[in-house]
């Protein structure tokens, strides 16, 4: 978004240091979360799966993500324009739905194609993945802290505060590193690709609505949609048919090509789609901005590797995980 159109000046904007340390004690939480989770392990034993996933979400998101921003927006509360919490139009909310449902096939299409060559490789590349619900009270619970909680909390971390941090240095340098540190976060090898997809499209919804809302709605949607097609497709009478051979399941060097097919079909559409807003964008004033090559102080290449190898660290774990 252009500096002129916004009338955000730079010192309104989060600095890069606090959007970095921000980021940094996300990585924490995850650890702290997972940490707190292992102490209780004995205590747990019988609990319900889900109330102890929504009791680790909520400790997770809102005391090191939440807590923190709030705190940021209070110490600092000139930088809140530069978030984006801007009214979207209830046509954009119904279209942003629309390519959230459609980006749902196309991360899936692309995760599948992705973890053939591990499963051929001897991953067990449905390890660490999300437990689905067996009922209605726990998918209820599961599309709380699966979709709502990251719909709303990872979304002002990344396209709320990261984002507009490092804007100033180019729109599309911004979308790339936090989608990069979007991917990073959830620590998962073979959902990287899809991370990142994901984060770059919604990164682009948040620039060309001008809304961090666009983002919101967005990520929920698409959690909650997959959450939702795991649980129906797990209720369905074929489930335990199909083979566990993904190569096998989708019928060989011929079903990947049909779902490349699909991938780059589906991946028009979203492009057509984002076109559409940019369209909107552009009359409205709103551009990218070409900024100067981004220059980190020490300090801030510090904040950024120590967040980068922490959350990198949880990959190590995910491929242990799915050797094992």
């Amino acid at each position: 978004m252009s500096e002129q159109r916004s009338g955000i000046r730079p010192e309104q904007r989060p600095t890069r240091k606090n959007a970095l340390v921000l980021y940094l004690l996300s990585g924490i939480g995850l650890y702290a979360a997972s940490l707190l989770l292992g102490l209780f392990s004995g205590a747990l034993q019988g609990a319900d799966a889900n109330l102890v996933a929504l009791a680790y979400n909520l400790f997770f998101y809102l005391c090191f993500l939440a807590l923190p921003l709030a705190l940021s927006l209070r110490r600092r509360p000139e930088i809140l324009p530069a978030l984006r919490p801007n009214p979207i139009s209830l046509p954009s909310v119904l279209l942003i739905v629309a390519m959230a449902l459609l980006g749902v096939f196309l991360v899936n299409d692309v995760t599948l194609i992705w973890s053939i060559p591990f499963q051929k490789l001897g991953f067990d590349v449905t390890a660490g993945g999300l437990e689905v619900p067996l009922d209605r009270m726990g998918l209820m619970l599961c599309v709380v802290y699966a979709a709502v909680l990251p719909g709303i909390c990872e979304e002002f971390l990344f396209r709320g505060v990261l984002l507009p941090a490092f804007e100033a240095h180019g729109t599309r340098r911004a979308m790339v590193l936090t989608s990069l540190l979007f991917m990073l976060m959830h620590g998962s090898l073979i959902g990287a690709p899809a991370e990142f997809i994901l984060g770059m499209l919604i990164a682009a919804l948040v620039i060309y609505t001008d809304s961090v809302y666009a983002g919101l709605i967005y990520h929920t949607v698409h959690n909650a949609a997959t959450v939702l097609l795991q649980f129906v497709q797990q209720r369905m009478p074929s489930a335990e048919e199909i083979p566990a051979d993904y190569f096998t399941a989708i019928g060989g060097f011929t079903g990947i090509a049909m779902l490349l097919v699909e991938v780059a079909l589906t991946a028009a559409m979203l492009r057509l789609m984002l076109r559409i807003f940019r369209a909107r964008a552009q009359l409205r004033g709103v551009r990218m901005v070409q900024g100067a090559r981004l220059r980190l102080s020490r300090g801030e290449w510090a904040l950024l590797i120590a967040g980068v190898l922490l959350t990198a660290l949880l990959y190590v774990t995910d491929v242990i995980q799915m050797l094992a």
